[in-house]
């Protein structure tokens, strides 16, 4: 079973889009249960451009959550965060 329905990714890319990114990932930390939106900063970011990723903190960093990717731009929908921080090894502070 999927962590969120379609109409609720796509509610949460709709309130992304007209209200932006905490916005939207606060109504998918809603969805989820989740214990708040977290920022994991990437070692090539700067005060104006982020390339870490966003995420719904799920209290493991192996559990599946919704984390949208700025490097990319884009959403995951059920990935662990840890694993990308292990796939991206040494990308992340």
């Amino acid at each position: 079973m999927a962590l969120l329905t379609s109409e609720q990714r796509n509610e949460v890319r709709h309130q992304t889009a007209w209200l932006g990114l905490e916005h939207g990932m606060g109504i998918a930390n809603a969805y989820l249960g989740g214990h708040g939106v977290e920022y994991a900063a990437h070692v090539d970011d700067t005060p104006s451009t982020r390339y870490g990723f966003t995420y719904v903190n799920m209290g493991d960093p192996y559990r599946p959550t919704v984390l949208y990717d700025h490097k990319f731009e884009t959403f995951h929908w059920e990935m662990p965060w840890g694993n990308l921080v292990e796939a991206r090894e040494g990308e992340y502070l």
